[in-house]
């Protein structure tokens, strides 16, 4: 309401002084549109200059978030043309994103993404979920997944870390529509 002071975040401060990092997304919106950044999910991904002006790290979490959206896209074409070497870049790129941009990378993950790079069969690799001490995803080819299980981890450990839980599983059908009756 016109003339009634905004509530105070928890520390004291405004709500518009709160670290870009730990804002509730309402705020952040609102700081984006203060910047001039409006409907930023359709911001075409050749152009975020429009992020020039947003805050840091809110600049940085809104360009992971459009490029990832692209990098999707990109992906389901890569692997709809067989083109290995497109998705191994693409996700490169995400994880060096989420690492970079998104600020939830670890050591050990990039290592085990190296690890897993290096193996054989390995045709892309890169951190999935969060990140914090989380999962890394690789793709592999069936006929050297134990091949690529065995040097992954040998060289994982090799990097200095304590080795992991490596497994295999197998693709699965998508999410389809299942109709319920009661």
């Amino acid at each position: 309401m016109a003339g009634e002071a905004a509530p105070a975040a928890p520390n004291g401060a405004s709500p518009a002084a709160a670290p870009a990092d730990t804002m509730s997304p309402s705020d952040a919106l609102s700081r984006l549109e203060a910047a001039g950044i409006e409907e930023w999910e359709d911001e075409p991904y050749e152009d975020l200059s429009e992020l020039d002006d947003a805050p840091d790290p809110l600049a940085r979490r809104v360009r992971h978030v459009v490029t990832e959206n692209a990098r999707v896209i990109e992906s389901a074409q890569a692997l709809e043309g067989g083109d290995v070497a497109a998705l191994r870049e693409i996700f490169l790129a995400s994880h060096r994103s989420l690492r970079d941009d998104y600020a939830v990378g670890r050591p050990e993950l990039d290592a085990m993404v190296e690890a897993a790079l290096d193996a054989p069969g390995c045709r892309a690799a890169r951190m999935t979920g969060a990140g914090f001490g989380g999962a890394v995803v690789a793709l592999v080819h069936r006929d050297d997944a134990d091949r690529f299980l065995a040097t992954a981890e040998e060289r994982y450990r090799r990097r200095g870390f304590h080795p992991g839980v490596l497994f295999t599983s197998e693709t699965a059908s998508g999410a389809r529509t299942a109709e319920i009756h009661a």
